[in-house]
This record gives C-alpha cells, sequence and structure tokens, in this order.
C-alpha cells in the first residue's frame, strides 16, 4: 500500500494524473446483490485491506487520480495465472475440473480495461474519481468457466463443488460482483466469447480439442 501512496505524492508534485487498479476484494460478500461505488468497503482479509488502504492514500493525496475498481480479468496473459486461462490450460491437459459455484464476480475483460485506460488518458477532461470498471453482468466461477469452455469448442465438464471444498488459510470473500453508477460495460458474455474467438484462431491445440 505504501507504494501507490508515493505514486500519489508524485503525481500531486507533478501535476499529472494517476490511474490505479483497486479489487473487488475490498468487499466482504455479505452484500445481498452487486456492489456500486457507494457501497461502503468492508474487507475481511489482508488482501482487502492493503487494496483499500492503497485506494485511501490515492483519494487523499492525488487529486487528478482515476481509480479503476475491477472483477476477475480475463485476457492475453503470457504468464497464464489468471483463473481462466489456467483451467483452460488444465483442460486442454485432460485434468479433472473442480470448481466453486458459490464464489461470484464479474469476470472482466483486459482489452476492455485496457480501453477505458487508454480513453482516459486521451481524454483530459475524463473524470477523476473511483468508478467499477468490469464488463456488465454477473457469474459463479461454475458458470463463468462452463461458458468459456463452450465458447473454445473444449469438451471437458467442470464439476461445481462448494469453495470450502478448496483449502484456505485466510478468510475469503464469496460474492463481490461489480456494477456501476457512471459506467456501462458490454456484458461479459460478449467480451468473453471474443476473446475465446481469438484464442481458437490463435490455437491449433484448442482447435483440435
Amino acid at each position: 500500500s505504501l507504494l501507490p501512496r508515493q505514486l500519489a505524492r508524485l503525481s500531486k508534485l507533478h501535476d499529472i494524473r494517476l490511474i490505479h487498479f483497486s479489487s473487488d476484494a475490498i468487499f466482504s460478500g455479505s452484500l445481498e446483490g452487486p456492489y456500486f461505488e457507494d457501497n461502503p468497503p468492508d474487507p475481511v482479509n489482508i488482501y482487502g485491506m492493503t487494496k483499500r488502504l492503497a485506494d485511501l492514500f490515492i483519494e487523499e493525496e492525488a487529486p487528478k487520480h482515476h481509480i479503476l475498481r475491477v472483477g476477475m480479468l480475463f485476457g492475453d496473459n503470457p504468464k497464464q495465472h489468471q483463473f481462466f486461462e489456467k483451467m483452460v490450460e488444465r483442460a486442454k491437459r485432460g485434468h479433472p475440473l473442480k470448481v466453486a459455484n458459490d464464489v461470484v464476480t464479474s469476470p472482466t475483460s483486459s482489452r476492455d480495461l485496457a480501453i477505458l485506460v487508454r480513453d482516459i488518458l486521451e481524454n483530459p477532461a475524463y473524470p477523476t474519481g473511483l468508478v467499477h470498471a468490469a464488463n456488465a453482468g454477473q457469474a459463479n466461477l461454475f458458470e463463468y468457466l462452463s461458458f468459456g469452455l463452450q465458447a473454445l469448442g473444449i469438451q471437458t465438464k467442470p464439476q461445481p463443488v462448494k469453495a470450502d471444498a478448496f483449502p484456505s488459510i485466510g478468510r475469503r470473500t464469496l460474492s463481490t460482483p461489480l456494477a456501476s453508477r457512471y459506467l456501462t460495460m458490454r456484458p461479459w458474455q460478449e467480451a468473453l466469447f471474443e476473446y475465446c474467438n481469438s484464442i481458437v484462431d490463435a490455437s491449433p491445440i484448442i482447435k483440435d480439442n
């Protein structure tokens, strides 16, 4: 959290805009329905607390800030450490997939997020402040992965389980879908389908499955 604070101070010192990526992890998951920008943060684990602290530092010390709160990302990523890409790789290798059906998120396209960042950078009048920058809609992880595998033409069927089937040291959040009062992004299904088509076009391995 101290690095965002330093960036906020440099932003103020040099009179430049600061774009910061926040997380749905700053919410507890106890709310019924999606979280909007005006819902009070209530993190329940260390990760969520550090992300919230970073938000506060930036809000207080960077006059020209854009805090983009995002959901679970998917998109081009050479490290393949995101949930969707990891599960697709496991499916391609024939591994069984157990996926939580009680963890709800707003799947978010990194490409759509990059386009939003470009729009902010190219528009000096873009409003500052906090916005939930997630693709519209929500899904549990089982629904999310099932949709993507079908779009890819992969026959592996994930098995729905509860989140407590996966041991965890810390307290985790279960339902943190995001919605915005200020920004409209396309549905996650449309963005994910487009991304899956790009993978199929680029990967004969997935085409053969």
